[in-house]
């Protein structure tokens, strides 16, 4: 209909995710349609039989304005975030009537976890020629790095943290720190990587990216670069740690330790972090599942290829052996399972599809040679389609 319709959940709300996450496709729809263009000579574009996608409603030939429209629909969305997060990070809702971000959580994890890493994915798409999108996803992160990311007392596992809101009987209102972490967060080690790697910390376009793997001399000490590479070393092993459950499989929420927590964590909870229970005899809780999930395996295969260390491809087979020993279903496919604690697994009766367009095929890259789909040429999208670099050919709002 090409009109925007409130969603009946949430009470009309849109998450940040959803606004922030159709970037990289549409912008590319729109290049490639006006190239095709570009490849018919002006004098035969009423003559020659158009494909339906070069025509309008009417049969004529759609013109350049016409055929970005839809980068110009998803840089709209960005604008409008741009002008939401200048000197904060965005809550996971946003009102779609006014574009403001209105008070909700703050995380990493569902709901808003596509929104930063296309700001980042945004920038290299376009040949790094977008500086202020680079801008936006440098805030983001020097804004995680104050507000969410924390350690554990013990193992100094690194985590990102989430903020709740809370409401006093004032109407005042104030930011609680949850040390709960959902798998999903797990992309953003490999995206910092990335960032590390591919900017070096600087918004000049020309740029060489990193060695691989990187040498002392491509981060500059004490850099943002430094400081981003390190923080996506150690995010990644914290998120492999939680695969060291009963099945070698990673729930979809755990809870880390803290210097602060109550005593009835201290007297429960093993380990550096943990699942939260359900009560006894009750079913397990949601946290517990494993649901094919990619984000760990996808920052690992990033880790691999920007370093070439084998360490990563050791840790990717472990969690292929756990999903063919326990996620297989003999009669076909594979499935998630209810608890990655309890062995043996109770199955749910489906398949994500992101398991096969994400977790098989970025298993599958991380044994490739490094020549499949390089990262030199390529941007991944959230459910891991490979979409070529280029170069815009008009100024877009983010240069």
């Amino acid at each position: 209909t090409r009109v925007g319709s409130s969603s009946d959940q949430e009470h009309g709300l849109v998450s940040t995710a959803e606004i922030g996450t159709l970037q990289l496709e549409f912008r590319y729809l729109s290049y490639v349609l006006v190239q095709q263009l570009h490849q018919i000579p002006p004098d035969q574009l009423h003559t020659m039989s158009l494909p339906s996608y070069l025509r309008d409603e009417d049969g004529n030939p759609r013109t350049v304005e016409e055929l970005r429209s839809y980068w110009n629909a998803v840089e709209n969305a960005m604008k409008v975030a741009r002008e939401g997060t200048r000197t904060r990070l965005p809550s996971v809702f946003m009102n779609p009537a006014d574009g403001e971000f209105i008070v909700s959580p703050v995380r990493l994890g569902s709901r808003g976890d596509s929104y930063f890493e296309y700001l980042l994915k945004q920038y290299l798409q376009t040949s790094r020629k977008e500086r202020d999108l680079l801008r936006m996803w440098d805030d983001a992160i020097d804004q995680i790095h104050e507000n969410l990311l924390l350690r554990t007392p013990k193992r100094d596992l690194l985590f990102v943290a989430e903020l709740d809101p809370e409401q006093d009987q004032q109407g005042q209102i104030s930011w609680r720190r949850e040390p709960k972490q959902d798998h999903l967060t797990c992309f953003l080690a490999g995206t910092l990587m990335l960032s590390a790697a591919h900017t070096r910390g600087t918004n000049d376009p020309n740029v060489q990216s990193a060695s691989i793997p990187p040498k002392p001399s491509d981060f500059e000490a004490g850099s943002r670069a430094a400081r981003d590479w390190r923080t996506g070393e150690d995010l990644l092993k914290s998120c492999y740690d939680t695969q060291k459950t009963s099945t070698g499989l990673s729930p979809e929420i755990v809870h880390f330790r803290t210097s602060t927590e109550p005593d009835w964590v201290r007297q429960k909870a093993r380990g550096e972090w943990y699942i939260k229970g359900a009560p006894p005899n009750e079913p397990p809780p949601l946290d517990a599942r494993y649901i094919l999930r990619p984000e760990i395996v996808e920052s690992i295969f990033v880790a691999y290829r920007l370093t070439a260390d084998p360490k990563y491809r050791r840790w990717g087979w472990k969690i292929f052996e756990a999903i063919e020993q326990h996620c297989k279903v003999p009669t076909g496919g594979y499935a998630g399972v209810v608890n990655v604690e309890d062995v043996p697994v109770q199955w749910e009766d489906k398949m994500e599809t992101f398991f096969l367009s994400e977790t098989l095929k970025y298993l599958y890259l991380l044994f490739s040679d490094d020549s499949v789909l390089p990262l030199e040429d390529i941007v991944f999208n959230t459910e891991a389609h490979p979409l070529p670099k280029f170069t815009p050919e008009w100024e877009t709002a983010f240069m």
